[in-house]
């Protein structure tokens, strides 16, 4: 009687053990789609940046651009390229470092 009752605990945890790790789980992946969710707008904010510069340098495309034109479109493009270097390595640093839902986030 006890071993049938040993066994019935057994099967019974067999069926529970993919549950006791689900809120663990749960959690990272919320948190993993909230930094996702940040390097989005952290994009989009680059992105309106790269907009901009080539919206300042579309007089290159009717012929050659002054030195005044060439010095602002640099301006407005050294924070979007600051932005996608950070976000290139955050990126990075979040895989090195992530968990399996992270990870899977991610990729």
């Amino acid at each position: 009687e006890f071993s049938s009752m040993q066994q019935k605990l057994t099967e019974a945890q067999k069926k529970l053990n993919p549950f006791k790790s689900f809120q663990k789980e749960f959690k990272a992946r919320v948190q993993a789609r909230k930094s996702l969710q940040e390097l989005m707008e952290k994009l989009t904010t680059a992105e309106l940046e790269v907009e901009k510069a080539k919206m300042m340098s579309s007089a290159a495309d009717s012929g050659q651009m002054t030195d005044d034109e060439i010095s602002s479109t640099e301006k407005i493009m050294q924070p979007a390229k600051a932005g996608i270097e950070n976000m290139l390595r955050m990126i990075d640093q979040k895989l090195r470092t992530a968990d399996p839902a992270m990870k899977e986030e991610l990729t």
